[in-house]
């Protein structure tokens, strides 16, 4: 409420159901302007007399869509996790260019896995070095299960940590599996120092295991250097199926 100033609650629902509520660094101040409500009684009141509306000028529902993050979400969904709750809700609070940025790399990092059969890994994190939140995939070089599931427990602990965010999410999927996620781990609990982990964590993400890292909500360039590190143009590396 410091942020952001309206003069009705529905203004502040109608902006976080388009825009989301994420502080934006580059204003003090934002006033949300009074046609975000409309995109509520858009919805409401149709709804409410049972009238069927077109989707095509529903700027809610297309500003979200994303078959390969709703076939995500579904997939965590079938899982018997009991923070599944919790992942989800999560995940469905990233903006537009966070969940574009998470299903293009999801997708080039299970390629490159494939590909020359070795494990690849990314991180995202809401901050270039301290985050609030972050969420870590691995794409595992075999089909071993449970040789995964400790590897994404370590590594997020490990990423978590690091990054001091209180929130953090790991998926990670299986070298011939025709799923996104064969694998979860999900940690909220608040951050606080520990010895043993600021040497652990020193080691663990050297060379191989420092996988890539991008922020969330930026946008990356096509002319920028990839985040990967390969010192080559975007457009040239990882960008080049986005």
């Amino acid at each position: 409420m410091d942020h952001y100033h309206s003069d009705e609650e529905m203004h502040f629902l109608g902006f976080h159901l388009l825009q989301k509520l994420w502080k934006n660094p580059e204003y003090d101040h934002v006033l949300i302007d009074r046609e975000y409500g409309q995109l509520i009684d858009r919805n409401y009141y149709p709804h409410k007399l049972g009238i069927e509306t077109s989707s095509q000028t529903d700027k809610v529902r297309n500003k979200w869509k994303n078959e390969f993050f709703d076939d995500l979400i579904y997939q965590i969904d079938d899982f018997n996790f009991p923070k599944k709750t919790d992942v989800i809700f999560h995940l469905l609070d990233w903006s537009e260019v966070s969940r574009d940025n998470l299903t293009n790399q999801l997708r080039l990092t299970k390629e490159k896995t494939q590909l020359d059969g070795k494990t690849h890994n990314f991180t995202l994190m809401s901050g270039p070095e301290r985050s609030t939140h972050g969420l870590t995939f691995i794409s595992w070089h075999n089909n071993n299960l449970e040789e995964l599931q400790e590897r994404l427990y370590l590594h997020s602990r490990g990423r978590k940590y690091k990054s001091r965010a209180n929130v953090w999410i790991g998926i990670g999927c299986l070298k011939d599996s025709g799923r996104t996620i064969d694998a979860i781990a999900f940690n909220n609990e608040k951050w606080q120092y520990d010895e043993e982990l600021e040497g652990y964590v020193k080691t663990l993400f050297d060379g191989i295991n420092e996988g890539k890292t991008i922020k969330f909500n930026k946008k990356i360039g096509r002319n920028e250097y990839c985040p990967c590190g390969s010192g080559i143009k975007y457009k040239k590396c990882c960008g080049r199926a986005a």
